[in-house]
């Protein structure tokens, strides 16, 4: 019959002229064809290309075939009747592959070469709608779609069927609900691989078309058919995966397709569909990891129900008891929750939130939320004791030898000054066009410089050699003249700024010609005078010196006769005839000044630095200098006012206002300045009042009040002078004017960072370094341990940050109990602290054999009697800026620990370099705070014994702050020159935890219990004295028992020891009766274990020995233990 049934079919097709190849399928010929066969048994037919398939009679339709033999029906119901074969069950599994298999692709297939562009577009029409409509639902989830319609196929058309009227199937029930096809995506068994024989299952997704072209497609429902399995995501190729906080791979997992698509697609990193919480949860549980497995990211979906949260926390649990490295993400609270209150990762996506940076943050939060999370019944328990593993290690920076990182220096410092030069040229040539080409092309600029090089690689030989060698002009700014002193003596001339006179002059008027040789070069001879005007009054030093006699008699000695200088000192000798000319010493600070301005290598102190100092007079020819900072100093400083002070500056303001108006000069801006005083007057009097509002409460200046300073004139931008400020000076005048404290209302009031408590205000001013930095000017930075404000501004203005981080040989040792801050509670605890301190010292000096270098407190050093000692330091002298503990082991007790006023000074001083440099990201100071907070330092988990920020960011800002801090200290002792076979040993006691360390090169080798380093010496002391006490109770033939040697102890004035510590002696001296102290250690043990129980529920001892009491049955130790801890509280028994 199959031959009948074949030869009908061949006769069809014959009778239709169609072409064809024989066999059991009949495959056809020709154009649009190629791709049909059909099955010579059964008539059934499927087009290879497209995946339709059919019965004959559909393709008889489809081609115009005509109706094949009439046996066929008959034989068709024969061989039903005969061959029928028994009905398989329904096979989930199964009928999932089918469907897969029969779908058609999400992207268009590539066009076959035998097809023409115009025939495979015809052929593909039937599935545009579908693909568009994919297209759209993906993009509507924030997805890129072209990468994920290529995991995804489509079934184009629904087959519902009805039983007496009613939806049989889901796709009737979809197609009720307004369902035009669904699309596929394919689960594969556990553990499995990517081949097609492992799908066990798939996710349906049922689609609408949009309604018109303003719309977009749909989602109605989804459905699973078959076995609940996992789906396997990769990111889209030809990108590096984002970097997180773990070392090696990273693996992410969740719930939902469209949250793990993000995640993957933004991250870059694989990740597993789990589909629901039972998958996620039987995911977790299937895992077995190794050192080798990467680090789970388990992508938390929020659910009001706890449902999503209880199950993340429980696989992330789970990974790690079985040795596995798992965090729990969960989304961020910023995003807006759904009507049910539910969130998840791909609402952040869609809703705009910087994915990334979420994520980061989410993984730094994740022990944090993982604790807050609802714990499920089968969680395993993680013990924690001590600085755990962390589950994902620190990075620490990338360190290399000491001459590498001398050479990564030398090579970056070669190459700007390289850049300098050029700079230069293009400077001159910008100077000698006209103003109308200078509005054409810019100025030129070349940013700073910034190199981050370890303590002792020899940045300082590095400057010395470029004194030497170089002929470009350089000033060089040092943190003290100690240093200034050391490049002085390679060749820089050294500027030492105003200096008081040495000594008075002999005839207590005038200096002789012998007596001025004998002065100081930068001697200043009104320098109390302009001490106080400068510090005091607020006004230029300008203003004094024009009334020193010593300055107009240098300009009668160094300007012609014809020049407005010479010109105005003789005026002025004129009109104060009580002086005479000729008896006068000329002012040598500014013939000192003269001389610098000629020199091409200066150096000097950070606190001289300023603009005049920064350019070089080479002839008539002013030219930048290129500034080389050793050792950043602070770049903003300070400034604190009270309502007083503001009421003293509104009058000042007025006095200056009236004055201006009264004497207006031609061709000045005589009413703008009026004008500008006027508005800084008014801005006086409103911060007056809001200072005298502000008695307790911490606030910020008013939006209101913000905005009236940023609309002032451009002059009053900061880092500019404003016009006012210069009013002393253009009118010859002399009034008040509060030039430091208006600049820096100026700039921390336009930059949010002005802090009013307590009926005063704090603010800080960019001091005249900082201004450079910020504005770019030529300037190559060399420090340990910038700041991250520092590297903002650099970075932020196109400079160059350059690593040279050099191998640190050092072995630290963190003692992470206690925190050992400066001050002391009371007398006991003031003994307490220096007993702790001289005990671990001595320890120190044990274990290595060499008396360490000791930094601590002030007050600490004083109390021990050696503020003067070599061997010991303070924070704030010798932490920074010095070598003599070079070699030597280091011993810090605490650490530079700040008050939470300090600590937001600090921030608000960094904070306000980073806004003047564009920064808009970097959020307010806020006193929220965080205790017992847990921070991952290297490979371990330290507790933080000390409140920390409740920000992640300025938590992160404080650890760093720390850290930096006390890599400066490290650095004191030149750790590059060591050995691996002997290096520098460095005990840290106390403090915050030190992940702040990692970024310069250094991690924490081991951490110990103080209290057991503390108790092993007293111990030892204990068991010296016992066995003493023995040895003479013996020799006296008396019964050394734990009450004769506590009397003998007694007897001499010597503390009494405990039990256990007397008990031990006596094990190792004589054989113990164990009988006769078998009563005493029962009872020990009995009081130990009430103490316990009260330790644990929290509960004072002595309830704890009252439930006890009331216990029936209570063994008789047990009785007699709690009945002594009620006697010794002062307590009854329940029953007497």
């Amino acid at each position: 019959m199959n031959g009948t049934l074949e030869n009908s079919i061949r006769n069809a097709l014959n009778a239709a002229g169609y072409k064809y190849h024989c066999g059991n399928w009949i495959r056809l010929k020709g154009k649009g064809l190629d791709a049909i066969s059909i099955n010579s048994s059964s008539g059934g037919w499927i087009n290879h290309r497209s995946g339709e398939r059919g019965n004959y009679r559909v393709l008889a339709e489809k081609l115009g075939l005509g109706h094949i033999h009439a046996e066929y029906r008959d034989w068709q119901q024969e061989q039903g009747q005969i061959n029928r074969p028994q009905q398989k069950p329904y096979d989930s599994q199964q009928r999932a592959k089918t469907l897969w298999a029969r779908a058609v692709p999400a992207v268009k297939p590539k066009k076959p070469s035998h097809y023409t562009q115009e025939a495979w577009d015809v052929a593909q029409a039937p599935y545009a709608e579908c693909r568009e409509a994919v297209y759209d639902y993906l993009q509507s989830r924030g997805l890129a779609p072209l990468h994920w319609m290529q995991i995804i196929k489509i079934v184009p058309r629904l087959e519902p069927r009805y039983k007496h009227g009613e939806p049989a199937n889901l796709d009737a029930e979809m197609a009720e609900q307004g369902a035009d096809f669904y699309f596929l995506i394919p689960m594969r068994q556990l553990g499995a691989s990517e081949a097609p024989a492992h799908i066990c299952g798939v996710q349906r997704t049922y689609l609408s078309f949009p309604a018109d072209k303003y719309d977009k497609a749909r989602k109605i429902g989804r459905a699973m058919l078959g076995k609940k399995g996992v789906t396997t995501l990769t990111p889209p190729p030809g990108f590096l995966p984002v970097m997180l906080p773990a070392k090696g791979p990273v693996l992410g997992s969740g719930e939902g397709f469209e949250t793990v698509a993000s995640f993957v697609e933004k991250m870059r990193h694989p990740a597993v569909v789990c589909w629901d919480w039972s998958g996620l949860k039987k995911w977790a549980e299937m895992l077995q990891p190794t050192a080798e497995s990467p680090t789970v990211a388990v992508l938390v979906d929020f659910d009001k129900s706890e449902t999503g949260q209880r199950v993340s926390a429980a696989a992330v649990r789970k990974i790690r008891a079985q040795g596995g490295k798992s965090f729990y993400l969960l989304p961020p609270e910023s995003i807006q929750p759904d009507d049910k209150g539910n969130r998840d990762w791909n609402d952040a996506l869609r809703q705009g939130l910087d994915f990334a940076a979420e994520i980061v943050h989410a993984w730094h939060r994740s022990e944090q939320d993982m604790a807050k999370a609802p714990v499920a019944p089968d969680a395993p328990t993680l013990i924690k004791r001590g600085p755990r593993p962390a589950e994902v290690a620190q990075a620490i920076a990338k360190s290399v030898g000491r001459q590498d990182a001398y050479m990564q220096m030398e090579t970056a410092v070669k190459e700007y000054l390289r850049k300098y030069r050029q700079f230069l040229e293009e400077l001159a040539y910008w100077k000698s066009l006209t103003a109308e080409q200078k509005k054409v092309l810019k100025k030129p600029k070349l940013p700073p410089l910034l190199i981050k090089v370890t303590t002792g690689v020899g940045k300082s030989h590095l400057i010395r050699e470029l004194i030497q060698s170089t002929d470009l002009p350089i000033l060089i700014l040092v943190l003290n003249h100690a240093l200034a002193e050391e490049y002085a003596k390679a060749g820089a001339l050294w500027y030492h700024g105003r200096a008081e006179p040495n000594f008075q002059p002999s005839n207590g008027a005038f200096y002789t010609e012998d007596e001025a040789a004998r002065l100081r070069e930068s001697t200043c001879f009104k320098f109390p005078v302009i001490k106080l005007v400068a510090e005091k009054n607020h006004v230029p030093s300008l203003t004094a010196c024009r009334e020193c006699e010593h300055g107009r008699k240098f300009m009668l000695e160094h300007y012609h006769p014809a020049s407005q200088p010479y010109q105005d000192a003789q005026a002025w000798f004129k009109a104060h005839p009580q002086i005479h000319a000729d008896a006068v010493t000329p002012c040598l600070w500014l013939s000192h000044q003269a001389k610098i301005r000629c020199a091409r290598v200066v150096v000097t102190p950070y606190q001289s630095y300023s603009e005049t100092l920064a350019t070089w007079q080479n002839g008539d020819d002013a030219v930048p200098r290129l500034v080389i900072v050793d050792e950043i100093p602070e770049l903003s400083r300070e400034i604190r006012a009270h309502s007083g002070d503001m009421g003293l500056y509104v009058e000042k303001c007025a006095q200056s206002v009236e004055y201006v108006r009264k004497n207006p000069k031609d061709g000045e801006d005589s009413e703008k300045i009026a004008a500008d005083l006027e508005t800084a007057k008014g801005i006086f009097e409103d911060l007056g009042e809001l200072l005298g509002r502000a008695i307790t409460e911490t606030t910020h200046v008013s939006d209101e009040l913000a905005q009236r300073v940023q609309r002032l004139h451009v002059d009053w931008l900061p880092g500019a002078t404003a016009r006012w400020e210069k009013a002393d000076v253009r009118y010859g005048h002399e009034p008040f004017a509060p030039l430091r404290m208006a600049r820096a209302l100026i700039q921390s009031i336009a930059t949010r960072t002005a802090i009013i408590e307590k009926g005063r205000i704090l603010v800080h001013e960019v001091t005249t370094l900082g201004d450079r930095i910020i504005k770019g000017a030529p300037t190559v930075l060399l420090d340990a341990t910038p700041s991250p404000a520092v590297e903002y501004v650099v970075s932020n203005d196109g400079g160059q940050v350059v690593n040279a981080i050099a191998k640190q040989y050092v072995r630290i040792t963190h003692f992470y109990q206690y925190l050992h801050g400066r001050t002391w509670k009371n007398r006991e605890h003031q003994e307490q602290e220096m007993m702790r301190l001289m005990a671990l010292r001595e320890q120190m000096e044990q274990e290595t054999g060499k008396t360490p270098a000791t930094l601590t407190y002030m007050p600490h050093c004083e109390l021990a009697g050696k503020i003067d000692d070599p061997l010991w330091g303070y924070w704030g002298r010798d932490d920074v800026g010095q070598d003599k503990w070079k070699g030597q082991n280091l011993f810090i007790f605490g650490g530079q620990i700040f008050s939470p006023e300090t600590q937001a000074s600090n921030y608000n001083s960094e904070l306000l370099l980073r806004r003047l440099a564009g920064d808009r990201e970097s959020p307010d100071w806020s006193k929220e705070i965080e205790r017992n907070v847990e921070v991952v330092v290297g490979d371990r988990v330290v507790q933080a014994k000390a409140p920390l920020p409740a920000d992640s960011i300025l938590r992160e800002w404080t650890l760093r702050d720390y850290g930096r801090r006390m890599a400066q200290a490290i650095g004191r002792a030149r750790a590059v020159w060591a050995t691996p076979d002997h290096p520098i040993h460095v005990w840290i006691v106390g403090g915050l935890p030190l992940s702040g360390l990692a970024e310069h090169g250094l991690e924490v080798s081991e951490y110990r219990e103080e209290r057991k380093n503390l108790n092993a010496v007293a111990s030892q002391a204990a068991k010296e004295k016992v066995a003493v006490a023995v040895a003479s109770l013996q020799a006296a033939d008396k019964e050394p028992s734990y009450r004769s040697v506590n009397k003998w102890l007694t007897d001499r004035g010597l503390p009494e020891v405990r039990y256990s510590v007397w008990k031990e002696v006596m094990k190792a001296s004589t054989t113990l009766n164990n009988t006769t102290h078998k009563g005493v250690d029962e009872l020990l043990r009995a009081l130990d274990s009430i103490a316990r129980s009260a330790d644990f529920c929290g509960c004072d001892i002595a309830d704890v020995a009252k439930d006890r009491l009331a216990a029936p049955d209570l063994p008789k130790i047990h009785r007699i233990a709690a009945l002594l801890i009620l006697e010794s509280a002062g307590q009854r028994p329940p029953d007497s």
